[in-house]
């Protein structure tokens, strides 16, 4: 049976009046979530909309769509509606893909539907990243999740929790070691019977102090299994600065370098020669992508000044993550003499590429990259556009697993590009 995603569509948003409707690149916002639904293979889609403007845009992207309630307060409640009117079986999984999230990856869309499927004694699935900063965990607009040995939710919170008592007493500038704060990330996969069931229920008095909807799940029993994403997930359109951020995204593309199979070219018509490849912390997938870019460039007959950095200086001349030497050691790739870095303005000046691995990467470079240099900053994943994915997932958090997945991708993003770099030397 294939995935079934919901979208919930509300054309009333506050932030953002009638943001869904709203055109980028040419198309109403709603169907560029569409489209981020679309490319999780075989996927069901259904959009659940309160305005009939929004079943129109569904339609016309080939999507069906069902008019719900203009009553519901929460996406949860109209996707309720709608699996209740199509009796879904309440065996089934669903996802919940926000309207306004059309830059949303399919790895955490997989991830959160395969937790789900793996803990048959939860109801609801949902994800977290480990927090690295300290004023984002005293954020009341981050929402922290603590979870129990098994992986379920404990308690979703604004507050700082767990709170670390006797370090926080000495100050509260940076995080202490060893405690894994995680960061909520608003992505659930339901199964359709305790979701119809939690749409009944009255809003808790936990909910409703924290304004957390999940807090209603936990204060009526249904377990929550809480994973951490494999990849970053980009932030919500709720602003105009979104929407023109969404705009220069899908511009990317059509800058720089190609799509494999395009005619050669390179940055202002020669061909690249120095590239940095940059991560978060510089100690996992850009030093593989850096050496495995050597290798190639070496096996193509190409002289190139490659490196690597982090966005990042938490990790600043640390070696290589063991898990990353252990995958470069079966690729035949040195990582022993690694020491990381973080980037600093001169490398936007000095590499013809400066290439990130995901959305996040690339949001830190563009804010400390020049304006006049930003064309140099690039996903990896630009590189090899038959992948489908194109973030790189962040494994540092993840097991072996991870790390093979990230090599995998890290491998056809680089190849892609010292092709197109061979192929523009040639030309």
């Amino acid at each position: 049976m294939s995935l079934l995603i919901v979208i919930p569509a509300r054309l009333g948003s506050t932030r953002l009046p009638r943001k869904l409707v709203r055109e980028v690149g040419g198309k109403p916002l709603l169907a560029h979530t569409i489209a981020a639904a679309r490319r999780i293979p075989d996927a069901e889609i259904w959009v659940a909309a309160d305005d009939p403007q929004l079943v129109a845009i569904a339609r016309a992207e080939g999507v069906p769509a069902m008019l719900t309630s203009t009553g519901h307060v929460s996406g949860t409640d109209r996707i309720a509606e709608l699996v209740t009117r199509l009796a879904v079986p309440d065996e089934r999984i669903v996802v919940n893909l926000q309207g306004d999230e059309p830059l949303m990856p399919p790895e955490p869309i997989l991830a959160v539907a395969r937790l789900l499927e793996a803990d048959p004694g939860a109801a609801i699935a949902t994800l977290g990243q480990l927090l690295t900063d300290a004023a984002e965990l005293f954020d009341p607009a981050c929402v922290k999740v603590v979870v129990d040995r098994r992986g379920r939710a404990l308690y979703f919170s604004r507050a700082p929790v767990p709170w670390a008592r006797d370090a926080f007493a000495q100050g509260r500038d940076a995080l202490p070691a060893g405690i894994p704060w995680l960061r909520h990330l608003g992505l659930y996969a339901y199964r359709v019977g305790p979701l119809k069931q939690l749409a009944a229920l009255p809003p808790s008095w936990l909910e409703q102090v924290e304004a957390l909807e999940q807090l209603r799940a936990l204060d009526h029993g249904l377990g929550i299994a809480v994973g951490q994403s494999p990849s970053a997930i980009p932030p919500g359109i709720d602003t105009e600065a979104d929407l023109r951020r969404l705009e220069q995204r899908l511009e990317q593309p059509r800058t720089d370098l190609p799509t494999r199979g395009a005619a050669p070219a390179s940055n202002r018509g020669v061909a690249p020669k120095r590239l940095l490849f940059v991560c978060m912390g510089n100690i996992c997938r850009s030093p593989l992508a850096a050496m495995w870019a050597a290798k190639r460039a070496r096996e193509a007959g190409l002289q190139l000044d490659i490196a690597s950095a982090g966005t990042h200086a938490f990790h600043r001349d640390r070696g290589a993550d063991p898990r990353s030497q252990a995958i470069g050691r079966a690729a035949g790739l040195n990582l022993l003499s690694h020491k990381s870095r973080p980037v600093d303005a001169t490398d936007f000046v000095r590499y013809d590429l400066v290439i990130g691995h995901d959305q996040r990467n690339l949001d830190d470079l563009l804010a400390v990259c020049p304006a006049g240099l930003r064309h140099k900053v690039r996903l990896l994943l630009d590189f090899a556009p038959d992948q489908g994915p194109r973030e790189v997932p962040d494994p540092y958090a993840g097991d072996h697993e991870a790390f093979i997945l990230a090599f995998r991708l890290i491998r056809a993003g680089v190849d892609g590009l010292i092709e197109q770099i061979t192929a523009s030397t040639r030309g």
